[in-house]
This record gives structure tokens, C-alpha cells and sequence, in this order.
């Protein structure tokens, strides 16, 4: 299955929208292992309503949704049972709120064949409201068996 590398890179991938409360983000920490230890104050601001703070590896909950749109993109067409997550950079310009709504606007950045097989950049910006980045996720994907011969891959 071919990739269109004109088509793709550049490409937005369709939106999503995303929302949580406090109760979603102790779940997430309890999930990684904050709060194991209950009597530690540091370890409270991570499990306890009354100064919740979240960890920004949060950050990468949040746009999931959006990756699931990958499939849509026109140009990219590949056997999912092949995609391996590669990398995940993600940058938070501030503290992230306890609880908020956000929209996910992902694009493809680049393209590259590793061979036996392709890399796919994706960035995205996660945004409030009012406007407001609140974090960007930059992933690598590595898509088995898409690399090599294929010219349409550079």
C-alpha cells in the first residue's frame, strides 16, 4: 500500500475534542504509580483534590482521539496490525489544569523510509477554549513493511 507522499505531508488530520475533570486526572497518576505512597505530602498533590497537580506526561491522553483519525488521511494507507509507536515528545508551555476541554488539531509533518519501512511525523496542538495551547505532542510512527522499494516513500 502505497504512501502519497504529495498528499500526506502537510495533511491535517480531522479533529478531535477532548475533556477532563479532577477524578480523570488522579485516575491517570494512580494508573503510573503517584500516590503509592499515602502519608507523603509530594505524593498527595498528585491523588488528592486539595492541591491537585498533574504530572505533564498528561499531556499525552488527551489527543489520542485524534491519532485514531490516521486512518482517514487520504494518501496514507497502510495495515494497522503493522503501526508500532516510535516516539513522543511533548512540550507544555504552563501548568496544566485539573480539569478542562480541549481541541486536538493534529498534522503530518514528514515522511521517511527507513527501509523496511516508513516513518510518519505527526504534531498536536492541543488547545482550550479560549485559545490557548495548552501542550503539543510530536509522535513518530513506525509503519512496518511501507519502506524500501516503494517510490511513492522518499
Amino acid at each position: 500500500m502505497p504512501i502519497d507522499l504529495d498528499r500526506v505531508i502537510g495533511a491535517e488530520i480531522a479533529p478531535t475534542e477532548a475533556s477532563w475533570t479532577e477524578d480523570d486526572v488522579i485516575l491517570y497518576h494512580l494508573g503510573i504509580g503517584a500516590g503509592a505512597d499515602p502519608v507523603d505530602p509530594n505524593e498527595l498533590e498528585y491523588a488528592y483534590e486539595a492541591n491537585l497537580k498533574v504530572l505533564p506526561s498528561f499531556a499525552t491522553v488527551p489527543p489520542f482521539g485524534v491519532m485514531i483519525n490516521l486512518f482517514g488521511v487520504d494518501g496514507l494507507e497502510f495495515n494497522p496490525a503493522m503501526l508500532l509507536h516510535g516516539e513522543q515528545e511533548i512540550e507544555v508551555p504552563a501548568s496544566i489544569p485539573t480539569a478542562a476541554a480541549v481541541t486536538n488539531r493534529a498534522t503530518i509533518t514528514d515522511v521517511f523510509d527507513k527501509g523496511k519501512g516508513a516513518t510518519v511525523h505527526i504534531e498536536v496542538v492541543s488547545v482550550d477554549d479560549s485559545g490557548v495551547t495548552l501542550f503539543t505532542n510530536r509522535s513518530t510512527i513506525f509503519l512496518r513493511g511501507e519502506g524500501g522499494d516503494r517510490k511513492s516513500v522518499v
